[in-house]
């Protein structure tokens, strides 16, 4: 076996793990599930489990919001990027410019805990911003 073989082979199990393994959880969508007695050994029920849930009273509403929601967190997931940049691109101040896309951008590289303690600091009443605000009165 060659050096590129062998190196092929953690790729494999990757794929394996993260690709091939999660296919097992499908089973389970055809099963009466018992967790005591693991994925291949629960009694299989075949479709009745689809069958029970669009049966309930309100299937088609919730299928509805779901693909309202899905439909406009694409839309708006796409448009709202799209129009700030947009804007952005008209700013001339190049100092400007290079703050807003830090402050849209900061989240990203905190964590949630640092960033809100960042935030609870800086509004605090000893924070920086009471501060100024004190100074200028």
């Amino acid at each position: 076996m060659s050096l590129p073989h062998v190196m092929l082979i953690p790729r494999i199990i990757i794929t394996l793990i993260y690709s091939y393994g999660p296919m097992a959880g499908i089973v389970m969508a055809f099963q009466k599930f018992n967790p005591a007695l693991v994925f291949f050994k629960s009694k299989c029920v075949g479709v009745e489990n689809f069958e029970y849930i669009v049966n309930l009273p309100d299937f088609y509403q919730i299928l509805m919001n779901t693909v309202a929601i899905s439909f406009w967190k694409i839309m708006l997931g796409l448009l709202i990027p799209i129009i700030i940049a947009i804007l952005l691109n008209e700013v001339h101040q190049s100092w400007l410019k290079k703050s807003i896309q830090t402050s849209i951008y900061l989240p990203y590289f905190f964590s949630w805990v640092i960033f809100g303690g960042i935030i609870v600091e800086v509004f605090s009443l000893k924070g920086p911003l009471n501060i100024f605000l004190e100074n200028i009165g």
